[in-house]
Parts: structure tokens; sequence; C-alpha cells
């Protein structure tokens, strides 16, 4: 899991990370890691990254200093509007109520 933590925290911006990166990263097969991560924490390995993304994302969101679209690029978001979608499925805001709530 240290492994795992870790590249997330170096790749959190990178729109091309991905399950193979994040197995060799943690030096265990792809399936080997899902079962890990499933078993530990209840979700994917890719899940647990889009996940910390998103708290990345309202910190970000809080501060105030970037506009939301810096800043879904800044968290691995390729696109703007997935990135408001799967901001509000996770914490039932949208990104602009989460700046406003700070």
């Amino acid at each position: 899991m240290k492994r795992l933590m870790t590249y997330i925290e170096e790749n959190i911006g990178n729109s091309d990370a991905s399950p193979e990166d994040m197995a060799e990263a943690t030096a265990t097969s792809r399936s080997s890691l899902n079962r890990k991560v499933n078993r530990i924490l209840g979700m994917t390995p890719m899940e647990f990254m889009r996940e910390a993304r998103i708290r990345k994302a309202c910190q970000l969101l809080q501060e105030g200093r970037i506009g939301t679209n810096d800043i879904a690029y800044a968290c691995g978001f390729s696109d703007p509007k997935y990135f408001s979608r799967c901001f509000k499925q996770s914490t039932g805001m949208s990104p602009s109520e989460c700046r406003n709530a700070s």
C-alpha cells in the first residue's frame, strides 16, 4: 500500500496513469494489485486514484487560487466535464459548490 500511495502522490496529475503502471510501481501483477486493493479498500486501484484526485481537487478548490478547469487538469482529468461529474458523484456537490463552501 505504501508503494501505491507513493505512486498516486507522484502521478496524481498524470491523466495517462494506468493500472499497469500502478502494478509495475508496486512490483506486483495487475490482477494481484486489484485483489489486494479490493480486499483492503473495497475498490479498484483506479477508483482509489480517482478518489485521491477528487480529494486533491477539493483542497485546491477551497484554496481558491486557480480555476476549476485548471484544477481538473492538475488533478489528472483530461475533460473538465467528466471531472465535474466525478466530483459531484463522489462528494455530493459540484466543484463550484465546494469552492463556495470554504
